[in-house]
């Protein structure tokens, strides 16, 4: 058999086509298993997502341990309701990595009583437990340095004596988080009036992982390029003595609610100078001084009040102008204080400079909450919207969400450091039930979740980007 030379250029070039397509495919492959690998990466930098906590028999190692917590249970004159995560600390851990600060006592009592760290456990690292960078109830549960709550409790101390002083544990366990993991924000959460510890923890996983799951890039081609690496969180919540009596939906009840809530309204404002003091100046100012890290604060309802009493409290001395010196995003949803705070001379608590402690704020507004609405008209409410934008239009600017939860507008985050407040009514619609106020719980949705990515992606992520 005969080949020409035409035949063998033929024959080699189809097989080099056919090498170079063989190859092609093989590379997209190997590129898909990455970046799918990747993601796994991601979500283990991010969250547990599915993860279910257990009960650890082995949380506890003292045969002590409860009378040790009743002794200092009846020292410390606390509410369990405030400090489940003491008793039951594996079950009520959250699936991704943070802390919780337990923060307990009456206004003129207020002390940080434990602060629990979530972490994979020692035996199971698919599952989650929470250990303890301090705890004043010494009930033998296990520290997270491997040993017991001794050493970082004050056996003898009394609330007064404690204060928001154990804050300040936390900064060389940031520091070490972002050293070791590459985090690259810290994020604060605060839940509102009426909610027992157990239930904060439920919310934080609920707005936790929804945010955490708006930011997950969309396809592997965003993964592969890098998309996502500039946001690491670290949760960061507040449990806080948010009620007083069992507030139940019977007119009693609501007349209870009506008394708890003109003891608890000012609680929540003293918190917020306690944690400007302790965990804004002596804990996050220095990490983000250090690390450039970025600082964001959510809070709800009540929680948006402490969060914003926190970021923009002074006690005199003022506040570095300078971008290093400030909190990056404070967000609050269904925010529980007056609007006026913002505007001179309307509130014992004028947010003066509030350019000097924030780079930007957004409270969301729904006219189907009714919690915020009467009698107080709240920063949340719907009347209040409407009486800034008739009469102190200059101290804020106006945006609206979509019904998917992203605002319509794309330079909310340069209003010229003025407060946003963002319509929210097409998301924060119905009653949750279990709750009241018609709509004011209605932010553990995805819709939020996106609203939330959007608006750290565009004032923290994307804004540094473009500073760059």
């Amino acid at each position: 058999m005969k080949l020409s030379w035409t035949g063998i250029k033929t024959a080699v070039t189809g097989c080099l086509v056919c090498c170079f397509f063989a190859a092609t495919f093989g590379c997209l492959v190997a590129l898909s298993i990455w970046a799918f690998v990747s993601e796994k990466g991601l979500d283990s930098r991010l969250t547990a997502l599915g993860r279910i906590p257990e009960i650890f028999a082995d949380s506890y190692d003292d045969p002590n341990a409860g009378k040790r917590y009743q002794k200092r249970h009846k020292t410390l004159r606390t509410d369990s309701r405030f400090h489940k995560l003491v008793l039951k600390p594996g079950y009520l851990a959250l699936p991704f990595p943070g802390y919780l600060i337990g923060i307990e006592g009456n206004i003129n009592s207020l002390f940080v009583s434990h602060i629990g760290k979530f972490q994979p456990s020692i035996n199971d690292n698919r599952s989650w437990t929470t250990c303890f960078i301090y705890n004043a109830y010494y009930s033998g549960i296990r520290d997270c340095d491997g040993g017991t709550s001794a050493k970082n409790s004050q056996n003898d101390s009394k609330p007064e004596d404690i204060g928001f002083a154990p804050v300040i544990k936390l900064k060389p366990e940031l520091e070490k988080a972002i050293e070791n993991k590459g985090i690259t924000h810290v994020i604060v959460y605060s839940t509102g009036f009426n909610t027992p510890q157990w239930e904060s923890l439920a919310n934080y996983s609920d707005l936790h992982r929804n945010l955490i799951v708006a930011a997950r890039p969309d396809s592997w081609l965003e993964r592969l390029w890098g998309k996502g690496k500039d946001f690491t969180p670290l949760f960061i919540g507040l449990s806080w003595r948010s009620f007083e009596f069992e507030i139940t939906e019977n007119k009693f009840g609501q007349n209870l609610k009506n008394i708890d809530y003109a003891v608890i309204g000012p609680r929540a404002d003293k918190i917020g100078e306690e944690l400007a003091k302790s965990l804004r100046e002596m804990v996050l100012f220095p990490i983000k001084q250090k690390f450039g890290t970025k600082i964001v604060f959510v809070g709800h309802s009540l929680g948006a009040r402490i969060l914003s009493q926190a970021a923009y409290y002074s006690d005199g001395e003022g506040a570095n102008s300078s971008d290093q010196q400030k909190i990056d995003l404070l967000v609050g949803l269904q925010g529980a204080f007056p609007a006026e705070r913002y505007v001179p001379d309307r509130d014992q608590y004028f947010y003066a400079d509030h350019d000097k402690f924030v780079a930007a704020a957004i409270y969301t507004v729904s006219k189907n909450d009714k919690a915020v609405e009467h009698p107080f008209r709240y920063i949340g409410s719907e009347k209040a919207r409407k009486h800034a934008l008739d009469n102190f239009g200059s101290y804020f600017s106006f945006s609206f969400l979509g019904d998917d939860g992203r605002i319509a507008q794309k330079e909310f985050c340069d209003k010229g450091n003025k407060p946003v407040l963002v319509n929210a009514e097409n998301v924060i619609r119905h009653n949750i039930p279990g709750t009241g106020g018609d709509a004011h719980s209605d932010i553990y949705s995805m819709k939020i979740g996106r609203f939330l990515w959007q608006v750290i992606r565009d004032c923290t992520v994307e804004r540094e980007s473009a500073v760059r």
